[in-house]
């Protein structure tokens, strides 16, 4: 099983559209990997879009995150999960 790890700042805003973190975590659940997201405050898991409202409204800009996926395509779920903190989702 590949396991991967990013950590980077975070450009997210706070006020991203609910449609694209519903349209985000659709697409971490097609995926097989477990997916994490950490920051000092909070550990969320990618596919749970309650767990990922909560990470959007409490992240700042310039924030760390540590992003966290094991399974077989682990690098695929660190690309999109880096996009969507980066502000490309």
């Amino acid at each position: 099983m590949e396991k991967n790890e990013l950590t980077f700042s975070c450009q997210i805003s706070s006020r991203i559209d609910l449609s694209k973190i519903l349209q985000f975590v659709e697409k971490m659940s097609q995926l097989n990997s477990y997916i994490l997201i950490e920051t000092s405050e909070t550990t969320v898991n990618a596919k749970s879009l309650l767990g990922m409202c909560v990470f959007v409204a409490r992240i700042t800009s310039g924030g760390t995150a540590l992003l966290r996926a094991s399974g077989s395509d682990a690098e695929i779920a660190l690309k999109d999960l880096k996009n969507l903190l980066l502000g490309r989702f």
